[in-house]
């Protein structure tokens, strides 16, 4: 993917526009993070400790119901 323009960017920030997948992609790449960190910080209430691990419970918990038993 190529660079991503400073206006894209704002209209993310701004909540103008939604990022694709791809486009999380790209961002985690470039904060050199895994993808699913952005998408659990945009999840979160508050960007603190505590809703953050809030979201990841809940993820924890959906994956727990979808993975086979033999998965872990």
């Amino acid at each position: 993917m190529s660079s991503i323009s400073r206006r894209h960017v704002g209209r993310l920030e701004q909540g103008e526009q939604l990022p694709s997948i791809g486009m999380v992609e790209h961002l985690a790449e470039g904060l050199q993070v895994h993808p699913m960190t952005l998408l659990a910080v945009a999840y979160a209430r508050r960007f603190d400790a505590a809703s953050v691990e809030k979201v990841l419970k809940s993820v924890r918990a959906d994956l727990s119901t979808l993975l086979p038993e033999d998965a872990s």
